[in-house]
């Protein structure tokens, strides 16, 4: 797709939402301004105690899915951070993906099941949970997600670390940013207009078509997400480590 669109100058945009979002896009400009001075390491979370969506349906069936949660959560993820720190090119990926909680479907205890009841007679042979660790030309990445964890906890978050400061980012809400200054330690929670994302982003894929102008979305930045996110299977699959140079 990415090939066709270089031959044929169509404009082709992912749709990543996250790279439309007030929030995110001034984290961004606060890495940008070098507010945090060196930003050396990513650290991302998405995990939640049991809750697999639709267990034996099209989310756990990997010839449908691709992949289970990394493919389904740790994409919007990953996004914000490439998109937040320059769309740096991955170096190396070492990865391992686990398909563990739902194997025993009818004994998988849970609260509530967002993407439909349990297909018994279905299929889960996905990722329930994912740890990595990406080297690239910008910061380091590490991650660990989970659709279900024997632990009770939700923690969806990404913390940005440098030198000078580093930001804690709640996935879709807000953010608080630690820095020191004068010998004492500062914490800033931000308080900003918030436009709807969606709309944003509607608007910009109009705007683009008309001016050729190139969004943050395009094809060519976001593709970087989808190669990581191949690099962490691969490395799973493989048991090594994957190289992109």
């Amino acid at each position: 797709m990415q090939k066709v669109q270089h031959e044929t100058g169509k404009i082709l945009n992912i749709g990543v939402v996250n790279r439309f979002n007030s929030g995110v896009n001034l984290i961004k400009q606060i890495i940008d301004d070098g507010e945090l001075g060196e930003l050396y390491h990513v650290y991302v979370s998405f995990r939640a105690h049991r809750s697999i969506p639709g267990l034996g349906g099209a989310f756990t069936t990997k010839a449908i899915a691709g992949g289970g949660a990394l493919i389904d959560w740790g994409v919007h993820f990953l996004d914000i951070v490439m998109y937040c720190t320059g769309d740096p090119k991955p170096k190396t990926v070492s990865g391992q993906a686990y398909c563990k909680l739902g194997r025993d479907m009818r004994n998988y205890a849970y609260v509530d099941m967002w993407a439909g009841p349990p297909d018994y007679n279905g299929t889960y042979d996905v990722d329930d949970f994912v740890t990595a660790m990406i080297r690239t030309e910008g910061p380091s990445i590490t991650l660990n997600g989970a659709w279900a964890q024997n632990i009770g906890e939700s923690e969806m978050y990404i913390d940005f670390l440098g030198d000078r400061g580093g930001i804690r980012l709640q996935y879709g809400s807000d953010f608080k940013l630690y820095s020191a200054k004068n010998g004492v330690l500062l914490e800033t929670k931000p308080k900003f207009k918030s436009v709807n994302m969606f709309q944003n982003e509607i608007d910009s894929f109009l705007r683009s078509v008309r001016t050729g102008e190139k969004l943050p979305s395009h094809i060519d930045s976001a593709i970087l997400t989808s190669q990581i996110i191949q690099g962490i299977y691969d490395s799973s699959d493989q048991g090594r480590e994957i190289s992109f140079v």
